[in-house]
């Protein structure tokens, strides 16, 4: 995909995604690298080896949703700066609109620190946010945040949004699920898959 065609606009509706295919580890096929599945187990993963976005954390995808990696030092970052986005997943084979959206960097050790800050940068006309502590895949002390906005005239919007993040020896990773889960249910699986699942790279 060009650079230009993965660059987001703040505030913007979620976009389709140009897929790529996703690579499976090595010892696959090539029929199964072509499918984005592992040769052992048959399950389709991002972040690990062969993975098109090398990431410090692996999560496995829903069936047919396919990863595309950003490249961190020319992709825009977060408004405030506190994370770059490296990696994006989109459920077009699957024929769900919207992304996972992987961000990772930054200096703030804290998850839920470093998520109130992606989100307060990244939230154009936030109405709530309810941030929890919970248990991620590998991962504890991890933090999550469901959030509604308000639209252009500034009426609050009853869909709800989330992202969760954990802590790394590199900082910290945030997965955004870039569009509403309340419209799009496979959004919703698709985050919460990544979210049971997701663990150290190794």
């Amino acid at each position: 995909m060009a650079k230009a065609a993965r660059r987001f606009v703040r505030g913007a509706a979620p976009f389709t995604l140009l897929t790529v295919l996703l690579a499976g580890c090595g010892g696959a096929s090539d029929a199964e690298k072509s499918s984005g599945k592992e040769a052992t187990g048959g399950k389709a993963t991002v972040g690990g080896a062969g993975s098109p976005c090398a990431l410090p954390v692996s999560f496995e995808l829903v069936k047919d949703w396919e990863a595309d990696a950003t490249d961190a030092a020319t992709a825009a970052p977060n408004p405030q700066g506190t994370v770059s986005l490296v990696c994006e997943i989109g459920g077009n084979a699957a024929g769900t609109a919207g992304l996972l959206r992987v961000w990772e960097g930054g200096t703030e050790k804290d998850p839920q620190r470093a998520l109130k800050a992606f989100i307060d940068g990244f939230v154009l006309r936030q109405q709530s946010a309810d941030y929890t502590e919970v248990r991620a895949g590998g991962f504890k002390g991890a933090a999550e945040v469901v959030y509604t906005e308000k639209d252009s005239a500034g009426k609050a919007v009853a869909a709800k949004y989330r992202a969760f993040a954990v802590g790394t020896g590199k900082g910290v990773v945030i997965v955004h699920l870039w569009g509403s889960a309340d419209a799009e249910a496979g959004l919703l699986t698709a985050y919460e898959l990544a979210k049971k699942t997701v663990r150290p790279s190794e």
